[in-house]
């Protein structure tokens, strides 16, 4: 066993600040695919690692992705847990929580080195039930279909004790698999096969969800997390979270400032419309009067004022990020995302005004009916934000999703994607940071987005083969039919896979 690796565990352990942990005969091994950093940054993964140590009889240790640099040093067992030092293998569940396709190679990564047989159909009681939940479940679950014994579909808070019961009575997997496929939102594959129930949405009774630690380790360095709302009040057509996760709920702010220890350097609020919850700047003014620093996700431009802008600098922003989503006031509107130009243009004079250091903006490329009109518009219109103020332009190709309405769309063809960034660059690429997602990683993202459990078979191919785009593009384009997911949902009227508005 390498010391190296063991020192690794030991010093993200030793760095937590927060975390309660426990012991208990029945041992969960929470897994997260991809690396500690990342793993830290998620609120989800620290949600269900609380609610399993408060079940009764159970327990959860931490297992994660090894970094680069320790990927040759892992014991012969694979990756060990952050608690207790031991194998995957020897627990009797391992669960993931996934929050995107990208993430499915993790997984497989995870099992593989463990030991620990990828196909559910291989498994026996001897080894581990895996249990797998996560923000990917708001959307399509057929690739994980080979891997998982069970899916929680969603929203974990409302069904996730009832699950942890049955995983910590029942007497074999075939039992507990037939009494997971009775709970409401749990994805049973031997059970449901492709008739895949819809998530699970928490009521605001469950509400806010909160963080269990910080460590100067995570992405969100020594950053405390905590929701401040859940669904989305808007209408944007590419977005999983408007179809999948409604109504909107908003926790009081009496409520979310009481879960916040004071002694958290830096605050993370979580949601899809952090700067349209209603009592928003009375949790910045809070944070910021106990000296502590503030972080939010994404601002919807057309609700920044002075007073908003002033909260961030103060909680030590330094930089501000917004969402345009579409190239030209045109098509934002056929989005239904509601913005227009000059709601953009005052966040730039805000940012400029209050002394942020730069903006940054995400757009959308690649949209049912774009033109050439419409990607001269977003170059002229990244060329008059930078004259206010500086500017990174972070664009990203269409990925279609099950559960929203342009999951119908088609994908952007990799050339012409090319074609559409060189544009943009040549436009505007010498007063504009551009920053551009590769268009051949989001064909493979909308391949497993809108596929079958034949894509989670081709991940496998791709995990054997150390990764990277041509093993995936020779393991894809195997499929006999891609996009079979969204296939199946046009055949069979599957409403909730292909919402209209």
């Amino acid at each position: 066993m390498s010391w190296n690796y063991l020192q690794r565990l030991r010093e993200y352990r030793d760095q937590e600040s927060g975390l309660e942990t426990k012991t208990a005969p029945v041992r969960v091994a929470l897994c997260y695919p991809n690396v500690y950093s990342v793993a830290a940054a998620s609120l989800g993964f620290q949600v269900v690692y609380r609610m399993i140590n408060e079940a009764p009889e159970m327990s959860a240790s931490r297992a994660m992705i090894p970094d680069e640099d320790m990927a040759d040093e892992l014991p012969a067992g694979g990756v060990l847990t952050l608690e207790e030092e031991k194998p995957l293998a020897s627990y009797p569940v391992v669960a993931f929580s996934i929050s995107y396709e990208m993430d499915l190679v993790g997984i497989i990564q995870l099992l593989g080195k463990a030991g620990i047989p990828h196909f559910g159909t291989e498994r026996t009681d001897e080894d581990p039930f895996v249990l797998v939940g996560g923000p990917m479940t708001l959307s399509n679950v057929l690739p994980l279909q080979p891997f998982a014994d069970a899916v929680v579909m969603g929203d974990a808070e409302a069904v996730l004790p009832a699950i942890l019961e049955i995983l910590r009575s029942a007497d074999s997997h075939a039992e507990r698999r037939e009494r997971l496929a009775e709970v409401q939102g749990v994805y049973v594959p031997e059970h449901h096969g492709w008739d895949v129930p819809d998530p699970n949405v928490a009521g605001p009774e469950y509400l806010p969800a909160y963080g269990t630690f910080w460590s100067p380790q995570s992405e969100l360095t020594n950053m405390f997390l905590v929701e401040s709302s859940r669904g989305c009040p808007q209408y944007c057509k590419f977005c999983v979270v408007r179809s999948a996760n409604t109504p909107m709920r908003y926790p009081d702010a009496k409520e979310i400032l009481q879960t916040i220890p004071s002694e958290a350097p830096r605050v993370g609020f979580v949601g899809a419309a952090v700067s349209e919850y209603p009592q928003i700047k009375e949790l910045l003014t809070a944070c910021v009067d106990r000296d502590q620093e503030i972080g939010l996700s994404s601002l919807r431009a057309d609700v920044l004022d002075d007073e908003f802008v002033e909260l961030l600098v103060r909680g030590g922003a330094r930089t501000m990020t917004i969402a345009s989503d579409a190239p030209s006031e045109l098509q934002r509107s056929r989005l239904a995302k509601g913005l227009k130009e000059r709601h953009l243009i005052h966040a730039a004079e805000l940012a400029r005004k209050h002394g942020l250091h730069r903006l940054k903006v995400y757009s959308i490329i690649g949209l049912p009916g774009e033109t050439d009109e419409d990607l001269d518009e977003l170059a002229r219109f990244a060329l008059e934000m930078s004259r206010i103020h500086k500017v990174t332009l972070a664009v990203n190709p269409l990925v279609p999703k099950l559960r929203t309405p342009l999951a119908t769309a088609s994908f952007c063809p990799i050339p012409d994607l090319n074609r559409k960034i060189k544009r943009l660059r040549k436009k505007a690429g010498g007063r504009v940071d551009f920053r551009f997602l590769s268009p051949r990683w989001a064909w493979v993202e909308a391949m497993l987005s809108l596929g079958g459990p034949e894509t989670g078979l081709a991940a496998v191919e791709v995990a054997e083969a150390g990764g990277g785009f041509h093993a995936w593009k020779a393991a894809l384009k195997q499929l006999e039919q891609p996009f079979a997911a969204r296939s199946f949902a046009e055949e069979t009227g599957r409403s909730s896979w292909l919402p209209r508005r």
